[in-house]
Order: structure tokens, then sequence, then C-alpha cells
């Protein structure tokens, strides 16, 4: 079976915020259960650590890692719970919640750039009268 290379990235600030060991991060898959992928670190830069799974083929995927622990090390890693419809439906919710959020930003956006601009033309308009 051939097996398909999966690249990702990982920000260093949330590895750091998080205090997530960053040897433990994995990609895992979801088909009838959640399976940990053998995943390697490839690379790093200032902000983000690269690493590479393989996968038998797409599904729904999830980054984890293990949490660092007094003692240096880590935590038991906490998977993503739930059969695939109820996750779906999650990261839908999740989707639909940020869309509402950047269109209620925009309006709002909107409507302040629409008060500053009728201010500005009103004080104008009393410049000019004086």
């Amino acid at each position: 079976m051939n097996k398909t290379k999966i690249n990702f990235a990982v920000d260093k600030v949330w590895i750091n915020d998080n205090n997530i060991d960053e040897s433990t991060i994995a990609l895992n898959r979801y088909t009838d259960k959640w399976t940990k992928l053998s995943t390697v670190k490839a690379s790093e830069d200032s902000e983000s650590i690269y690493y590479e799974a393989e996968a038998a083929g797409f599904s729904t995927f999830a980054i984890t890692g293990e949490e660092k622990t007094t003692t240096g090390e880590p935590s038991e890693e906490t998977v993503p719970s739930g059969t695939q419809e109820e996750i779906r439906e999650n990261i839908g919710k999740a989707v639909g919640e940020n869309k509402m959020m950047l269109i209620i930003a925009s309006i709002a956006a909107i409507l302040l750039i629409t008060i500053i601009i009728l201010w500005r033309k009103s004080i104008k308009k009393r410049r000019a009268r004086d």
C-alpha cells in the first residue's frame, strides 16, 4: 500500500505557551479510532518546528503533543475524543463561529469607518461656516 507523506508545522509560541515537549508531537489519523502516525522532526526555524508523518490515506487528522511535567518527562497525551461525525460537527461549529466573528468584525469596522468619515465631514462643514 502506498503511503502519503504529510508535512506540517507547529508554531514555537504555541509549544511554549502550552508547555509541550516538542519531541512528543505527533500526527494522529482518525478512521474508526485515533491512530498515532510515525512522526519525525524534519527541521525548524525561528518561528516553527516542521514535522513529517506518513499516512495510508486521507482522513481527519489531529496534531498532538504531551505536556512537559515538572520532572521534565512528558505527561499523558490528550487525543481528541468522539466519533468522526462528532469531531467533524465540532470543527464545523468552530469554523462557523469564526466566520460569524469575522462578519461581525467586518460590519463593526465598516460602521466605524463610516462614523469617522461623517464626523470629519461635519467638522469640515463647521470650519467652512466659521
